[in-house]
């Protein structure tokens, strides 16, 4: 009897510890998928967009950063887009009181429908017609240059060439009228440094040369750029200018505090080195001179 009793003793606890157990590990698991895990998203995601407008006779660009919203990527940027320049001299890309009747993305065509009233709108008797549609083009397809725009008026195809441009199927990006003209050091500078105030980090290590990257793999370029970022808290860029030699150029640029005390402002100064390589630029972070604050 006593001996059964001891068996089924044991049979309770055995099971109350795989209970615990069982618990245990459900409560981790969900504390886990709770506090520790975070679930990819767009939904706060921000990026640096391109967006192209037209200016006299070619496209120049804008750089933005854009709010990705509800996980679409090309309609936030194409909002960005409509909201229009903010240099002066570009032109609007879409009349203000243009009507978006959807924006679809469905394999790697972009449609845009507008409202039917708007083909009855002086946008299509615009001389810049084409230029005003690749501006739309060019700017939804910077970053993946495979996909093509399809417009539609009230849901339709337009049949009729407007100024002699079909736009009844899908357009792919045109390169040629954006406005091109030579790069220096200096732009490669200012590109990165702006890059890395915006954090896009795997943009701004791509400028770096090959030994920069051997020096400084990505994490430890991640963690010098937070300090960065950090050390110029409250500063704005002022001037920069850029010294030529044989094999790399030398890029000054100097950021002021935006409020100083008592009326004075410090300054930051710092130099870079570009190396030329092969009609190319790339940064040399090695040889970057320790950054100077002036008060």
């Amino acid at each position: 009897m006593f001996k059964y009793a001891y068996k089924i003793i044991f049979s309770i606890l055995i099971g109350i510890l795989l209970i615990n157990i069982i618990l245990f590990f459900t409560w981790t698991y969900e504390k886990y998928n709770d506090v520790y895990v975070i679930n990819p998203s767009l939904e706060n995601m921000k990026v640096t967009a391109k967006l192209y407008f037209v200016h006299n006779d070619n496209l120049m660009s804008e750089i933005r950063t854009v709010d990705i919203k509800n996980d679409e990527f090309e309609r936030s940027i194409f909002e960005e887009l409509i909201k229009g320049p903010k240099t002066k001299f570009f032109e609007n890309v879409l009349p203000e009181n243009v009507t978006l009747d959807s924006f679809e993305v469905i394999d790697d065509v972009i449609y845009i429908n507008f409202d039917s009233k708007f083909i009855n709108n002086d946008f299509f008797n615009d001389d810049n017609f084409y230029l005003h549609l690749m501006s739309i083009v060019n700017t939804l397809t910077d970053m993946k240059h495979f996909m093509k725009v399809q417009f539609l008026i009230g849901g339709e195809k337009v049949i009729e060439k407007i100024h002699e441009i079909n736009i009844m199927e899908p357009l792919k990006r045109d390169e040629r009228v954006i406005y091109k003209r030579d790069i220096n050091s200096s732009d490669i500078v200012i590109s990165f440094i702006e890059m890395v105030f915006n954090r896009r980090f795997d943009l701004a290590y791509e400028s770096l040369n090959e030994y920069s990257k051997q020096i400084y793999p990505y994490n430890v370029f991640q963690e010098m750029m937070e300090s960065y970022i950090y050390y110029h808290d409250g500063y704005q860029r002022n001037i920069y200018f850029m010294q030529n030699y044989t094999e790399y150029d030398i890029v000054t640029v100097k950021f002021v505090e935006i409020e100083g005390e008592d009326g004075n402002r410090g300054e930051i100064i710092e130099q870079w080195k570009v190396n030329k390589i092969d009609e190319n630029f790339m940064i040399d972070l090695t040889e970057l001179k320790q950054p100077i604050r002036e008060n």
